[in-house]
């Protein structure tokens, strides 16, 4: 038999033996194979790889492939204490594929977060936390079992999918369509991750204040961050979102509204097109636009009507 070889050479001293064909008959072997690993469980290294080779190539590619070498915790977070399992050969004394298809998303993350607590200290108040679980993000870089598939299958090629836009628009086509309008923030294109401004793992910023989610904006849009002597109130109030799309737009500069409709959507009062005490109609019937006076609509330094020319 071909794994016999294999099998000789993982027990120390095996050939040494005289009755080694009494052994292979009568079954001795294969558990003196298996108490040989259990010191290894207790010492350190992972005696889980001695036998199940394939999983330790498809481990090979993965980021834990040098926990899953060093020690068995990596296998027992999911499969449960493997002593039994050493030393019965029973498949039946951890838990097989079939058991972990059934955990739900609360054991599925639990089993991960036995050692990545400490990065990921917020999970218990992600939002993602009751509908998906780690292995439906991660499988195929951390894994070595694809949860959502009957058999094995490695890792994806190094740099796929870096900005997150697979992994993401699998449970949100709603904002893969977004993006596709003709003006959007390049994701699709690798430049920017959904982890820019999304915290998947933890709290999401922009379900609390206004500001806090326009502090997301301008840590890339510098040149909008302020401060202003003269601020923009629909900033601080409702944030960039009251202006922009933040996935895509049919407009450019991902603006909600085109022509005046952006402005007039605020600045609509009784006596339009008077805006404020200033008569705009003989301006805006003659095809002017709001920002070509108001330029510094995110705020200003020199004027609080956002009119750098000082225009009337």
């Amino acid at each position: 038999m071909a794994g016999q070889g294999a099998l000789e050479r993982k027990v120390v001293g095996v050939r040494t033996l005289p009755h080694l064909p009494l052994l292979y008959r009568s079954g001795v072997l294969v558990v003196l194979a298996l108490l040989a690993a259990l010191p290894a469980l207790a010492a350190g290294g992972n005696p889980c790889l001695e036998c199940h080779e394939d999983q330790a190539v498809a481990l090979s590619v993965t980021p834990h492939r040098s926990v899953a070498t060093e020690s068995s915790a990596f296998c027992t977070a999911c499969h449960g204490d493997g002593t039994q399992h050493l030393a019965s050969a029973d498949a039946a004394a951890i838990r097989g594929p079939s058991k972990l298809r059934q955990w739900s998303p609360d054991e599925r993350s639990a089993a991960c977060l036995n050692c990545h607590q400490q990065s990921t200290p917020q999970w218990g108040v992600a939002e993602h936390r009751n509908e998906v679980s780690c292995w439906e993000c991660h499988e195929g870089q951390a894994l070595h079992w694809q949860p959502t598939r009957q058999a094995l299958s490695p890792a994806p090629a190094a740099g796929a999918d870096r900005s997150g836009w697979t992994t993401c628009t699998r449970c949100h086509p709603e904002v893969r369509n977004e993006f596709r309008l003709e003006y959007h923030h390049p994701v699709e294109e690798g430049q920017v991750r959904c982890v820019d401004c999304h915290q998947v793992h933890g709290a999401q910023p922009q379900a609390q204040a206004a500001e806090a989610a326009t502090a997301l904006c301008v840590r890339c849009h510098q040149e909008q961050s302020g401060p202003f002597l003269f601020e923009h109130p629909v900033i601080t109030e409702d944030g960039c979102v009251a202006c922009h799309r933040p996935h895509g737009s049919w407009n450019r500069d991902l603006l909600t509204s085109t022509g005046q409709g952006i402005c007039i959507s605020c600045h609509l009062q009784s006596n339009f097109p008077g805006v404020g005490q200033t008569p705009h109609d003989f301006r805006l019937s003659g095809g002017a636009r709001c920002w070509d006076c108001h330029s510094d609509v995110h705020g200003s330094n020199t004027t609080p009507d956002f009119n750098p020319r000082g225009r009337r």
